[in-house]
């Protein structure tokens, strides 16, 4: 889930115009702040949700229960089949599978994910690059990066350093991948 909204998301989830939202910011009734440079508004998440309490308004459908996004950057098709169905019975989640850095950098705004699990044997020279493209293009910053990798302990230094949040053993056992799961997005 977004932690940082435009007034575009704001008027979405209230189902108003986006001068509503502005004139709520003007008037001090919805915190913000401004970009420098362009003085687009952001509001923070948690600022949103007071202000929804506060003025009685209804929960927007879409926050009440958020289902994460996952992104899937692995070439074989049997471990894209294990991912999926260690998280998919263990709770939902929308999953999207790519097979390159380059992929998953161009679904990262229109997809937003949550996690992204990248199988570092694919990318073995790639994945401390794309681990710092994700995470500096990441809309929220608030998105995770679990490695998968056939020498965790050589790659666990390494990757933690560069920016990654775990890294587990391939092959995937379901049970510790759903636990790193949780650990990173609840």
């Amino acid at each position: 889930m977004k932690q940082i909204l435009t007034t575009g998301d704001v008027a979405k989830y209230c189902g108003v115009n986006l001068r509503t939202v502005i004139r709520w910011i003007e008037r001090g009734h919805l915190k913000a702040y401004k970009l420098p440079g362009r003085g687009d508004n952001r509001i923070q998440m948690d600022d949103f949700l007071v202000f929804l309490e506060e003025n009685r308004m209804p929960m927007p459908e879409a926050l009440q229960n958020p289902v994460p996004n996952v992104l899937v950057v692995e070439k074989d098709d049997g471990i894209q089949a294990q991912i999926e169905k260690a998280l998919g019975e263990a709770q939902p989640v929308n999953i999207r599978s790519v097979t390159n850095g380059f992929q998953a950098g161009v679904l990262l705004s229109s997809f937003n994910p949550r996690l992204i699990v990248i199988d570092v044997d694919s990318a073995r020279e790639e994945t401390a690059e794309i681990i710092g493209y994700l995470h500096s293009a990441s809309q929220d910053g608030n998105t995770h990066t679990l490695l998968l990798s056939s020498e965790p302990e050589g790659d666990r230094k390494r990757f933690l350093k560069a920016g990654a949040d775990e890294v587990l053993a391939k092959p995937i056992e379901a049970d510790d991948f759903v636990k790193a799961f949780n650990k990173l997005c609840h």
